[in-house]
């Protein structure tokens, strides 16, 4: 039974990771697809290089940090140690959180350049509502992979995908219920997601720690 234990959770853990990466994958398309139906195309077509942009920034600001706490957690989890995980939590978020605002200030004030060079106005207030995004963005994954590394993979795939463009698909089309869509309400709807998902990360992480100790 002891052989076979692991081997069950293995699966079942697999399973549920398959699944809950898929809704999330599906739920990021019919993101794309809500921009693009309550957007004309122009607005649309920005938001997309926007949306594009401040994720690769995000891999940027992250400095690989997420996949060194993914390996971190994963090894004080198996030695049992939740409070030694919530210091590394506290330690990631407060690195990332930093870099990302570094980063995403020198965008939103002193990137002018950069972004004329993408064909994104610095001047337009929604685009700047995306780049503030981006410390959301790097909390979003980084509590994602210590979910990960807590074999908690459904949650880490919830607060990866499915949240963030989950609840920006809400707010897109009951903007555009009451007023239309406007570029404003899809930038609002990209932070508001990624903002709920960072929120249900940490409380994810605080749960499943507190549970094991």
């Amino acid at each position: 039974m002891s052989n076979k234990q692991p081997a069950s959770q293995l699966a079942k853990g697999s399973v549920i990771g398959s699944i809950a990466l898929a809704a999330g994958y599906l739920t990021q398309y019919l993101f794309q697809l809500s921009v693009s139906r309550t957007l004309e195309a122009e607005a649309a077509g920005t938001l997309f290089i926007a949306f594009a942009f401040v994720l690769l920034v995000s891999v940027i600001a992250r400095f690989g940090l997420d996949k060194t706490g993914l390996k971190a957690v994963s090894v004080y989890f198996t030695e049992n140690r939740p409070g030694t995980i919530r210091e590394i939590t506290r330690l990631l978020a407060l690195l990332t959180s930093l870099s990302s605002v570094l980063v995403g200030g020198f965008i939103i004030f002193g990137g002018s350049r950069l972004t004329a060079l993408i064909a994104l106005p610095s001047d337009d207030l929604s685009l700047t509502i995306i780049y503030a995004a981006i410390p959301l963005i790097t909390l979003s994954i980084i509590f994602s992979e210590i979910l990960r590394g807590m074999r908690l993979v459904g949650r880490s795939s919830l607060v990866q995908l499915l949240v963030p463009y989950g609840a920006a698909i809400i707010i897109i089309w009951g903007a555009w219920y009451l007023n239309g869509g406007t570029p404003m309400a899809g930038a609002l709807a990209f932070f508001s997601g990624f903002a709920a998902s960072a929120l249900l990360g940490a409380g994810f992480i605080l749960r499943a720690t507190t549970a094991c100790s």
